[in-house]
């Protein structure tokens, strides 16, 4: 007989009582490889679709990366802060070893100018003012001689600025386009018949419920996110094009606008004598006389001068350096340069013809140059 088998029943040698074996125990183990075949293939096909099974929750691949950024994200932001402060105090060293040097030369005009009108035969006066000029000589010689490791200090200390900010801001990016690729994905599983099957298969499989849906990690992390980005200013200005230039219009001291080239070759910003005075920033016998290089390799002369506020689009910049052109500069026209740029992480298209411009809030180089947000 199917399913029992016969065994003796002890009252009489022939007799025979049937033994029954339940089948249930075979039946479970084939519901149970059944089970662990359906949450395996539901596994593989969320797996397959950008999915991952963590704990009771269906959670996008890329998550525990974009977590684990985060928690670098606070090292990188103290090391720019590091940096910032490091520029700032060897930037103020050196704007002091620079006024040092002024003081020293305008004490020599005063000497020399004294020198040239000592009256005929006041040899001790002629003297102590010759000595006066050979110690402040020697003084500016010690001073100058200063200089190019200052400016080698000053070149380091910037490019580890720039590195720091850079690996700031692309970290910040990074993660922003994880996130916003791990809510797509959220938002395409939810609506994709198969993912949802899969879904279900699982929760029927585990006794668990799973849903395709942002898990709270994400919302986490775009929260945490928000708060550094809040921090980052950025805008791409459009850009007025004539042949191969590009121009961008540039607010100088809050009140006068005018048209500049962009050019990120140039070290400062470059202004002509005629605009210059348009602008109300004519340099006087007390500015330093610099000498230039121009694209076209000659060399000309100029006076340096600091323009109080510039603004381009949103950004604003106090006590910009700037080079105001002598007569000899023909044709030349006013360049937008590094000693504004430089304050930003910016990239030119000359394609779009657009600058697009990227600032961190509270991390510049110095307090009296600290970009902020528009007016």
């Amino acid at each position: 007989m199917e399913g029992f088998a016969q065994r003796p029943t002890g009252k009489h040698p022939m007799s025979f009582a049937p033994l029954r074996y339940s089948i249930v125990p075979f039946l479970l183990l084939s519901v149970v490889g059944t089970l662990r075949a359906d949450e395996a293939s539901a596994k593989a096909a969320l797996e397959a679709a950008g999915f991952r099974v963590s704990g009771a929750n269906i959670i996008t691949q890329q998550e525990s990366e974009i977590s684990s950024a985060l928690r670098n994200i606070t090292k990188l932001r103290k090391e720019l802060l590091n940096a910032t402060r490091e520029l700032a105090g060897v930037q103020g060293q050196v704007d002091e070893l620079k006024a040092q040097i002024a003081r020293l030369t305008q004490q020599q005009v005063g000497f020399s100018t004294q020198l040239a009108n000592v009256p005929e035969g006041n040899v001790e006066l002629n003297n102590k003012l010759v000595g006066a000029l050979q110690a402040l000589q020697g003084q500016q010689q010690l001073l100058n001689a200063q200089l190019p490791k200052a400016d080698e200090a000053i070149a380091t200390a910037r490019g580890n600025w720039n590195k720091a900010r850079e690996a700031y801001l692309q970290t910040v990016l990074t993660i922003r386009e994880s996130i916003d690729a791990a809510t797509e994905l959220y938002e395409k599983g939810a609506v994709d018949a198969s993912l949802v099957a899969a879904a279900k298969e699982l929760s029927l499989a585990t006794g668990k419920e799973f849903k395709i849906e942002p898990s709270r990690v994400l919302a986490s992390a775009s929260k945490r996110l928000e708060a550094y980005e809040d921090e980052v200013l950025s805008e791409a200005i459009p850009l007025r094009r004539q042949g191969n230039t590009l121009y961008a219009s540039v607010v100088i001291n809050g009140k006068y606008d005018k048209e500049m080239v962009v050019d990120s070759g140039a070290s400062l910003l470059m202004l002509t004598g005629p605009v210059a005075k348009e602008l109300g920033v004519a340099p006087t016998e007390k500015d330093p006389i610099i000498q230039l290089v121009m694209a076209d390799g000659r060399q000309i002369s100029g006076q340096l001068v600091t323009l109080d506020e510039v603004r381009v689009g949103q950004f604003t910049v106090e006590k910009v350096e700037a080079a105001v052109l002598g007569p000899d500069a023909i044709n030349a026209e006013p360049l937008l340069g590094m000693s504004f740029l430089g304050n930003f992480k910016f990239e030119l298209d000359a394609k779009a013809g657009t600058l697009t411009m990227v600032d961190i809030e509270g991390a510049n180089p110095a307090e009296e140059k600290k970009p902020s947000r528009g007016r």
